[in-house]
């Protein structure tokens, strides 16, 4: 694209239809909207730093989602090169589309000021091109919803897994995909997890398990197998009062601190026989529907809600004999559901103690996350002013009989380039005579300004050199010039209409 050049765009939309049976499949094109671009450098006095589709690098500056943040330079010469932050924070409107949704919002902070509030994200962050643009910059934001990303075993009998026990899958989260997979090659007996139910599909058996998932927000869990039965009780609440001493327990463990138990919070484990006998928790008849092995009564996941629906109140209400009840909801609530271990080994075995398989969550971008860049700079100053006179030049120079640009033969000009919001151009000829005074007006806020090839009369002027005195005045008052030199040839006259 060449600076001064007018460029014309158009989009016309038609109806179509596919169906090779249509003898017309194609109609009813739209009119054009014609939008003519006039191309041009960066204002007189400015120095751009930046350059279009550049993405200035974003830190992830606090918190510890899962969110990407991308920002692209649309608008080189808009850029501020301000600090700006993305924000996020819940749409608490009970009247808004968005309601409950974590909408972000973006911060100058170098002025202090929110520049963009309560976007909504988008679901991928090349999908999002339709996001906003402020200050010159499409800001791209993106986040998961909730949801498990990975169910890897990281510990068996031997303790934690080795890098040579982790598959392909479960490596980049520290250990062994078990997800209708199968766990360590070390293991006694080898076992896999699916969930109770469904129609044998993958998609099927995720959402069976994940249907209470939101409320586990960002937090992991994970299920530990002891030696000890008497660690653990699992009630068949779906089935009877009924319960069983265990030997696994399971634990909401946090966001992403695995290595610190003191945010760890015990979980009620319990839930459905699948219809097996009830009473043995174990591969006694229930088989998985996707891969058709041996597969354990349904295990539930509940997490407390308060006091009164913790683990020990949970314990203390099934060895009391009454079954109260008094640890259910509102005093806690589901947070996993339908899991079954599968045998896939054929031992008959549970996995073997010291087996630990974490649940690894998808981390939605929440309050505490803040996203930091620093946008391209534009610097402008009187010096940059002064040197971009040196800029200012006349096109087309020579004017040989005609212009490009020009539409029909009464429609003559050159084009003076590189001005400033201000200027005034005096035209001479060689004899040192002023044929033409040009003043900028203020409602010509581009670089350019024409000369139609006519003295003050309104007469064509003669073929010949011509001197043109430009002054432009700068933002400080003050008034550089430049003096260009331009040759004209006029084309021949042809009267058509006589």
């Amino acid at each position: 694209l060449f600076p001064g050049n007018t460029y014309y765009f158009a989009v016309t939309a038609y109806n179509y239809n596919p169906d090779p049976q249509l003898i017309q499949d194609k109609s009813l094109e739209s009119s054009m909207v014609v939008i003519p671009v006039t191309t041009q450098s960066a204002t007189p006095g400015k120095k751009i730093a930046g350059t279009a589709g550049d993405t200035p690098d974003v830190t992830h500056a606090t918190g510890g989602s899962d969110g990407v943040v991308k920002a692209i330079v649309v608008d080189p010469s808009a850029t501020t090169g301000h600090k700006y932050s993305v924000f996020f924070a819940p749409d608490t409107d009970t009247s808004s589309a968005t309601y409950g949704e974590m909408l972000w919002g973006l911060k100058d902070d170098d002025a202090g000021t929110v520049v963009l509030d309560k976007q909504k994200q988008a679901a991928s962050i090349d999908g999002a091109n339709d996001a906003p643009i402020a200050d010159g910059m499409q800001i791209r934001v993106s986040g998961p919803s909730f949801g498990v990303k990975a169910i890897v075993e990281v510990a068996n009998a031997g303790g934690p897994l080795a890098e040579s026990d982790y598959d392909g899958a479960g490596a980049p989260f520290g250990g062994n995909n078990v997800w209708l997979s199968l766990s360590a090659a070390s293991d006694g007996n080898r076992f896999y997890m699916s969930s109770g139910g469904g129609d044998g599909t993958a998609a099927t058996a995720y959402a069976r398990y994940a249907r209470s998932i939101a409320n586990l927000g960002s937090n992991d869990v994970e299920i530990r197998f002891t030696a000890d039965t008497l660690d653990g009780k699992y009630l068949w609440w779906y089935d009877a009062d009924v319960y069983q001493n265990v030997r696994f327990k399971a634990y909401d463990v946090g966001v992403s601190t695995y290595d610190d138990a003191s945010d760890d919070i015990r979980l009620l484990t319990g839930g459905y026989s699948g219809g097996s006998p009830v009473g043995t928790f174990g591969f006694d008849g229930y088989v998985d529907q996707v891969f058709g092995f041996p597969a354990t009564d349904w295990l539930y996941l509940r997490k407390p809600a308060n006091s009164d629906g913790t683990y020990d109140k949970f314990d203390a209400d099934l060895t009391s004999g009454a079954f109260s009840y008094s640890w259910w909801a509102p005093n806690s609530y589901e947070v996993l559901a339908r899991l079954i271990f599968c045998d896939f080994g054929g031992g008959g075995t549970l996995p073997e103690a010291g087996t630990v398989v974490r649940f690894i969550t998808n981390k939605p971008n929440a309050t505490t996350d803040t996203f930091t860049f620093t946008s391209p700079a534009v610097e402008q100053s009187v010096a940059l002013e002064k040197s971009g006179a040196e800029k200012v030049t006349v096109f087309p120079n020579p004017y040989y009989a005609g212009n490009a640009q020009e539409t029909n033969r009464f429609n003559r000009f050159v084009t003076f380039y590189h001005l400033t919001e201000k200027a005034t151009i005096r035209i001479f000829n060689l004899a040192g005579e002023q044929v033409r005074k040009l003043e900028k007006p203020a409602s010509n806020t581009t670089q350019f300004m024409q000369w139609d090839l006519q003295n003050e009369n309104a007469l064509p002027v003669a073929s010949g050199i011509y001197f043109a005195h430009v002054e432009m005045t700068l933002s400080n008052g003050s008034k550089v010039t430049k003096v260009l030199k331009l040759f004209i040839i006029q084309r021949r006259q042809q009267i058509k209409y006589f």
